[in-house]
């Protein structure tokens, strides 16, 4: 198994399970494309990964402890602006778990 793919395991292996950012990794490592995505821990982070990735954007949580995002309310699509961006990540950091943000735009599938 190649070191990176391997890395990427290990490093889900304390959560019990691949999260989406880890199980986007590993589809690269692969040659599968994914959507640009940031995965930020603090709300400048988030703010300056919506910045590289352009709104709008798709915002979710990310957490060990949520399984299911939208049974929380925890994907919220369309973000338009900073704005906007703080308000969800301040209502998203009340949930229960280690909250983290990253973004998502449109990915161009070609036949």
């Amino acid at each position: 198994m190649d070191e990176k793919v391997l890395a990427v395991l290990q490093s889900a292996k304390k959560d019990g399970w691949v999260m989406e950012p880890q199980a986007k990794a590993l589809l690269r490592l692969y040659g599968l494309p994914t959507t640009r995505f940031f995965w930020g821990k603090s709300l400048e982070e988030c703010r300056q990964g919506a910045q590289d990735v352009g709104y709008p954007l798709v915002a979710k949580v990310v957490s060990p402890e949520i399984m299911h995002k939208a049974d929380v309310g925890g994907v919220v699509v369309g973000v338009a602006d900073d704005r906007q961006l703080t308000e969800i990540y301040k209502r998203m950091a009340r949930l229960k778990g280690f909250m983290v943000c990253f973004w998502i735009r449109w990915l161009k599938v070609s036949s």
